[in-house]
This record gives structure tokens, C-alpha cells and sequence, in this order.
């Protein structure tokens, strides 16, 4: 039976399509750009949603609107009006300024309706923007897509300064915020609210169900759970499957999978990757299988499965566990497959523990290369392909390094379990002597060795330019700790010795006003905001960080 709200919008839509708005002219405004409909109460808003004819307006909210008792069947506005495939109502084109303010108390419990959210679709030319969704539920089953906390699906629009902190769940394509997004942007927006999939899920994430634009300055603190079917597939803290781009995010919610047989692609981040992700953590556990049976494959600690995408200047801190006969478990990647794919510049620190191909930073790496990273956390495996770094590896590894403690039955190695001779390298790296075995792939050194620069033949650090000016790595004293990521230093750090001082002024003065930095490795660092030039932006960083860490 359909709830009292849900009669009120189709009797309105009904009305608006005979003869226009169905309470009028909203609080004020014109619709214009530069005189938006005023969206003042949940009236106004109730207007909007019924009144289809004015989706490619603008509207402004002026005021906080409490939605409270109001129950929706679909989406509130720009809704799916048929269970036909794909979506059937009336998308909307228009620009949705939050002002700020936000809409609370709303609940939506879609049954099997796809495109479920405050918005159902949002189309080219749209823009969402400044608006916080607070303790809002959005519901659908076993069957529905499509379904996020503010929009179910986005196609070339604009999501910005936007946030969700309700409850989202669904079948396939759910997110926190947003449930599926085609070659449109979402920046500088967050979630907070439990992300759950329904029956044999697919692509569920703490902020985006499923991800083809481009996302950046967002983060996801939310928990992302998968309950007790028999499939479920491409599950992340942040993103469920992700073909673009994704910069500067973050998710520390815990990612748990229990399905007994069959879950793969499980992250940290995301589930299911096959475009570019970089300067982005994960510090969630991640949790994949029930043990029961063989299946559970693709987990790590920020990306499940990576499919020929790059993974660059990203870490992740959470411990990593694949139950029952899971393969392909690692701290940063589970599974990294295609000859195009690299992971550089990235490091892992949780404990890993899984069955087969179970490695510190990734588990099963089939082609691809893997350059300056590291990884710290314990690893064990109950079968082969037990390492430090990488468990089963082909293709090339160069100037890496693994210190924790790693554990199996056969094919095992203090830096990678098993290496295919054929096609693969592994060359100037380093495991810690009594981390594990020495298999014959990677150097041994001892704690003291791995506290001096000298030790590692070849590699490029900020205090020498022998091999190269990337300044990947950072290793002012010897003596004192193995080496670090250089881009792990303090901002305005840029010269040893550590913290920031003269030394590092210094620096910045003789790179001022330098131009055209996204050309020349951000001006060797000092380009600090990504401007492109050396500026008093610049500046204003490091004299926020002077004399830090000295």
C-alpha cells in the first residue's frame, strides 16, 4: 500500500503535468541563475519533487527542512517511475544549491525500485552542491540499483560540498552518498552512515556504489557490510568498483564480507579497481569469507582487485584477513593483474592473514610492476605464496623493502612467497633477516643494515642525486629507522636534515616564483598546493609548519 507521502506526489505530478506547479511559486525566486526558487520547508521541497517541469531550474535551500515522518516508496525527487531496466522518469538538469543548510528525517524504503535517494538521477548539466543529509535512511532489496543517501545515479553532473551521515542499503551499485556515477565529478564530500548490500551484492561502497567519473577531497568513515549470501563481489570502504579516477580520499570504516562462498574484490578503498588512484589511505580492517568454503579471493587493505589501473602515493594501516581457502590477500592489493598496472610510492602496515598468495603489501601480482614501497605488517598463510611484500608475483619488482614477520607452509619468503623465473625481475630490494626466509628473492639485511642508506644499492633519496632527482625515498641519519617514503615528510620538509628550518627556506627561495611545476615534479617539491607555481600559498604552508619536527 502506498504511504500517504507517496499519494501526495503522484496526485501533484499528475496536477503538474495538466497545468504547472501544483503550491505554486516555492518560497520565492524565479528559477533563474541569478534569482533560484526558494526552498524554504519540506512544502517547498514536496513542490519540487512533483513539479517535473521545473527539473532543469535553480533552487536554493534558505533554511534547515526536518523531514520527519515523511516515508517514501522512491526516490524524493527525479524519480524511477517504471521496473523497466534502466531509468524512466524525468532526470533532473537543474542546479540544487544546499546553501549549507540541511534536510533531515527522511526515510525512503524502495522495495525493488531502482535509483533510490534524495534525488533519483541527475543528468548532464546538473550540479548538487552544498548540502548535508542528516539521519535519513535509504532502503531497497534484493533486487534494487542504484541507490545512494543523496543520488541513486548521476550521468555527467556535478556532486560538490555535500554529506550523508544516514544508513544505505541495497542490491547492486550502493553507496552512502551516492549510488552510480557516469564521467560526472565528486569533490569535496563525505559519508559517515553504515553501507550494507542485500542478497548477492555487487559494487557497494561507504560513499559511491559504483564509480566511472572523477572523485577527489572525499572520505568515507562509515562501516560497509555484506551479510551471509552466497555470492557477494566488488565491496570497499570508499568505492565498490571504480573505472576513473579517485585522488586525495580516504575511508577508516571496516569493511566485513561474509558470504560463505564465492566473495572476491574486497578493499579497504575500493573493491574493484580498473582506473588511477592515488594520494589515498585506508586504515579500516578488512574482513572477507565466512571460512566455509574455496572462493574468497581479491582482498586488501585499500584495493580488492586492481585490473590495469595505477596505484600511486596511497598507504594502508588496517589488518587484512581472507577466511576459508581465500587467495590473493594483501596489506595495499589483493589481486594486481595487467602488464600496464603499477603500484609505486605506496606503503602498508596492517597484519595480513590468509590461505593462498598472501603477501604484505600484495597478494597475487600477475603482471605489472611494483617500485618503491614497502610494507611492515606480519603476514601468514595457511597454503603457498607466503611473503613480506608479495606473496605469488609476476612481473617486475624494484627498490622495495618488507620487514614484518611472515609465516606458511611451502613457497614462503621474508620479501615474495613464489616468483614466476619467466617474465619476472625483483631488483634492488630488501627483506629484514628474520622476518622470514630466504628464498633466493631479495636481500637479506640485518636491523642495522636496514638502518643506512648504503645499504640500498640504487635507490633514489632526497640527500644524493647519483641515482636520479624523484627523491622517492627520505633517510636523513643513519642509524635511526629503515627508510621512509619522502612524500611521508612534513610539508616544507624538503632537505635533510629532517624538520623544517633554514635548510628548507632556504630551498623554497631558491625555487620562488618558479612556474609550469606540474611539469617538473612540482618544482622538486615546493609547489606545495599544486598551483603550478611557487607562491605565498606556498609560503603560507610552510611557515605553517616551521621549525615542526626539528
Amino acid at each position: 500500500m502506498k504511504t500517504r507521502t507517496t499519494f501526495i506526489l503522484f496526485l501533484t505530478a499528475i496536477i503538474t503535468l495538466a497545468g504547472g506547479s501544483a503550491f505554486g511559486v516555492y518560497s520565492g525566486g524565479t528559477g533563474e541563475p541569478n534569482d533560484p526558487y526558494q526552498i524554504a520547508d519540506a512544502n517547498d521541497l514536496l513542490d519540487l519533487a512533483a513539479t517535473i517541469a521545473d527539473y532543469s531550474k535553480y533552487f536554493i535551500l534558505t533554511a534547515d527542512i526536518d523531514m520527519e515522518g515523511q516515508v517514501f516508496a522512491t526516490a524524493i525527487i527525479a524519480a524511477d517511475t517504471s521496473s523497466s531496466s534502466g531509468f524512466q522518469g524525468t532526470a533532473f538538469i537543474g542546479t540544487f544549491d544546499g546553501n549549507s543548510h540541511k534536510i533531515t528525517n527522511f526515510t525512503i524504503d524502495g522495495g525493488s525500485n531502482d535509483y533510490l535517494g534524495l534525488f533519483g538521477y541527475i543528468f548532464t548539466g546538473a550540479s548538487v552542491k552544498n548540502l548535508g543529509l542528516e539521519n535519513c535512511a535509504v532502503s531497497g532489496d534484493s533486487d534494487s540499483y542504484k541507490v545512494g543517501g543523496l543520488v541513486g545515479g548521476s550521468k555527467y553532473g556535478s556532486i560538490s560540498d555535500c554529506y550523508s551521515t544516514g544508513t544505505v542499503s541495497g542490491f547492486d551499485s550502493v553507496g552512502g552518498l551516492v549510488g552510480y556515477t557516469l564521467y560526472g565529478s565528486i569533490s569535496n564530500c563525505y559519508s559517515t552512515g553504515a553501507v550494507s548490500g542485500s542478497g548477492s551484492s555487487n559494487c557497494v561502497g561507504g560513499l559511491v556504489g559504483s564509480n566511472s567519473g572523477i572523485i577527489n577531497n572525499c572520505y568515507s568513515t562509515g562501516a560497509v557490510i555484506c551479510g551471509s549470501g552466497y555470492y557477494y563481489g566488488r565491496v570497499g570502504g570508499l568505492v565498490g568498483c571504480n573505472s576513473s579516477i579517485i585522488s586525495n580520499c580516504y575511508s577508516t570504516g571496516a569493511v566485513s564480507v561474509s558470504g560463505s562462498s564465492g566473495s572476491q574484490d574486497v578493499g579497504g578503498l575500493v573493491g574493484s579497481n580498473v582506473g588511477n588512484i592515488s594520494d589515498c589511505y585506508s586504515t579500516g580492517a578488512v574482513i572477507c569469507g565466512s571460512g566455509d568454503y574455496y572462493g574468497n579471493s581479491s582482498v586488501g587493505g585499500l584495493v580488492g582487485y586492481n585490473g590495469g589501473g595505477d596505484i600511486s602515493d596511497c598507504y594502508s594501516t588496517g589488518s587484512v584477513t581472507g577466511r576459508g581457502d581465500s587467495w590473493g590477500v594483501g596489506g595495499l592489493v589483493g589481486y594486481n593483474k595487467g602488464g600496464s598496472s603499477s603500484i609505486i610510492n605506496c606503503y602498508s602496515t596492517g597484519a595480513v592473514s590468509g590461505s593462498d598468495s598472501v603477501g604484505g603489501l600484495v597478494g597475487y601480482k600477475e603482471w605489472g610492476s611494483i617500485s618503491n614501497c614497502y610494507s611492515t605488517g606480519t603476514v601468514s598463510g595457511s597454503s603457498w605464496g607466503v611473503g613480506g611484500l608479495v606473496g605469488s608475483n609476476i612481473g617486475s619488482i624494484s627498490d622495495c623493502y618488507s620487514t614484518g614477520a611472515v609465516s606458511g607452509s611451502f613457497d614462503v619468503g621474508g620479501l615474495v612467497g613464489y616468483n614466476q623465473i619467466e617474465g619476472s625481475s625483483i631488483s634492488h630490494c630488501y627483506f629484514l633477516i628474520t622476518s622470514g626466509p630466504d628464498n633466493g628473492y631479495g636481500t637479506p639485511l640485518s636491523d642495522e643494515q636496514m638502518k643506512q642508506q648504503s645499504s640500498f644499492i640504487g635507490w633514489d633519496f632526497t640527500n644524493e642525486t647519483a641515482n636520479g632527482t624523484n627523491d622517492y625515498w627520505r633517510m636523513c641519519v643513519d642509524g635511526v629507522d629503515y627508510p621512509r617514503l619522502n612524500w611521508e615528510s612534513i610539508p616544507g620538509d624538503f632537505v635533510c636534515p629532517d624538520g623544517v628550518n633554514m635548510e628548507d627556506l632556504d630551498y623554497l627561495v631558491e625555487r620562488w616564483l618558479l612556474g609550469n611545476c606540474a611539469s617538473s615534479n612540482n618544482c622538486g617539491g615546493a609547489d606545495m598546493d599544486g598551483s603550478g607555481v611557487v607562491d605565498f600559498a606556498d609560503y603560507a604552508i610552510f611557515a605553517e609548519h616551521w621549525l615542526e619536527g626539528v
